[in-house]
């Protein structure tokens, strides 16, 4: 259970610690509302808009992250990996 409230800590920084994710999804819902109110009778591209642009985001952030420090990130993941607790003193 330790490892996995570690491995779900480091993935909700990702989000929440990045004040520019929240503000880069509404400006997508913006985009995609305009797109939904410029072409009314195809709400396929306001969708195609929505998904495209939050994939985008994500991927966005999560590149920032991992120059940013990621590499906490995949140590902790290789110490939960060799039966490690979250501050790297081996499980007895």
């Amino acid at each position: 259970m330790t490892a996995l409230a570690t491995v779900l800590r480091a993935l909700a920084r990702l989000f929440v610690d990045d004040g520019s994710l929240a503000a880069a999804i509404a400006a997508v819902i913006a985009l995609a509302a305009g797109v939904a109110a410029l072409a009314p009778g195809q709400p396929i591209f306001a969708g195609l808009v929505l998904l495209g642009g939050c994939l985008a985001v994500l991927l966005g952030n999560v590149v920032t992250a991992a120059w940013r420090g990621g590499e906490k990130l995949i140590v902790t993941l290789r110490r939960v990996g060799k039966g490690a607790g979250p501050c790297g003193s081996a499980k007895r």
